[in-house]
């Protein structure tokens, strides 16, 4: 299974060539500024995050040693849960997650309370179902009944209104299944009505009650296993199949869904985060062949993407995304602990 992702010199340089090959950040809008004070955890890939009023959760992920700050490899399951207070700018340790160690898994809030489930377990190729609430009153977690469908990572989670989701991700085989929880009553119902490829390491966004899919690598989706349907989910829980992320033309003479010769570009990747920042979705970092920096912005007003200047810092995969009051974070991911805000329409400056 995955193993801890350094990053490597030639898939850098890869990205770093892709990068420069899109358009100049002269021409481009957005800024990523650099926080100082980074994130305070150990630096890890596949961590987890959910958000509650003004503070972020980051859970869990893979990485390094959540007591000595290092290990021989790197590949170590953590249990840490940090909590970044967007007021003060600052990290804070909260407990420990009681259980084994895990990356992969999915988490969302509801009201007051995170909600945390699933996940692969590295030493043991041990996939997960249990699920569990997080009271950050009381900082304490409490076991809740488990996820629905069948033990597995890579999944993503959101809520909308006062349920949660889990969706997609990888048992063994991919997965395209869709299940709501009730907090009220800690239970689950199968969704059924998605109509999108199988797929493990996919991105969601939320803008207002709609949820917005994308991206994963699954089953081979026209020739690539980088998957480029993208859907979005409202809160009476429809899904709808919107424009492909991908519209170059197909070795079958096809062009992506609902587009055609006309307009140009690739969203596809995996691994890649995603939030949304006031009436915009954003998707940037992850792997599409190799590393990549790009960045885009969505419009669900016009099902229309724009690309904004890419990432500042080094490329990396399995980073958590979040918003605060109104403004985008981006943290962890590959060997990484360092942090970034998204200013989407401020001009590039290098010394950000």
């Amino acid at each position: 299974m995955r193993k801890f992702k350094f990053i490597y010199f030639y898939l850098l340089a890869l990205s770093i060539i892709i990068s420069a090959c899109n358009k100049s950040s002269t021409t481009l809008v957005g800024n990523w500024v650099y926080n100082p004070v980074g994130f305070s955890g150990t630096a890890r890939e596949f961590a987890t995050c959910f958000t509650i009023q003004d503070t972020a959760y980051v859970c869990t992920g893979l990485g390094f040693s959540d007591t000595t700050g290092s290990s021989v490899t790197g590949n170590t399951d953590l249990v840490s849960l940090w909590a970044y207070f967007v007021k003060q700018n600052s990290w804070e340790r909260k407990a420990n997650f009681p259980k084994t160690g895990r990356h992969g898994a999915v988490s969302f809030s509801i009201g007051n309370k995170g909600y945390m489930g699933t996940g692969y377990y590295n030493t043991q190729n041990t996939y997960f179902n249990d699920f569990w609430e997080y009271d950050p009153q009381m900082n304490t977690w409490t076991q809740k009944k488990s996820f629905g469908g069948t033990p597995r990572a890579y999944a993503i989670g959101f809520a909308l209104g006062n349920y949660g989701y889990i969706g997609t991700g990888f048992d063994g085989d991919y997965c395209n299944d869709f299940w709501r929880y009730d907090p009220s009553t800690d239970a689950w119902t199968q969704i059924f009505g998605y109509g999108g490829s199988k797929r493990q390491e996919a991105s969601v966004f939320i803008l207002g009650d709609t949820a917005y899919i994308c991206c994963g690598v699954g089953n081979s989706y026209k020739g690539s296993s980088y998957i480029a349907d993208f859907w979005k989910f409202d809160n009476t829980e429809k899904f709808t199949r919107k424009r492909d992320i991908y519209n170059e033309l197909y070795s079958d003479g096809t062009y992506g869904y609902q587009y055609n010769g006309s307009y140009y570009y690739n969203i596809e990747r995996t691994s890649a985060v995603a939030f949304g920042i006031g009436s915009k979705g954003y998707v940037s970092c992850g792997q599409y062949n190799s590393l990549v920096l790009t960045t885009w912005e969505y419009d669900n007003t016009t099902d229309l993407w724009t690309q904004k200047n890419n990432f500042k810092n080094y490329a990396r995969i399995g980073a958590v995304a979040f918003t605060l009051n109104n403004r985008g974070f981006v943290t962890t991911g590959g060997n990484y602990a360092d942090m970034y805000e998204f200013k989407p329409y401020d001009l590039y400056n290098a010394g950000d």
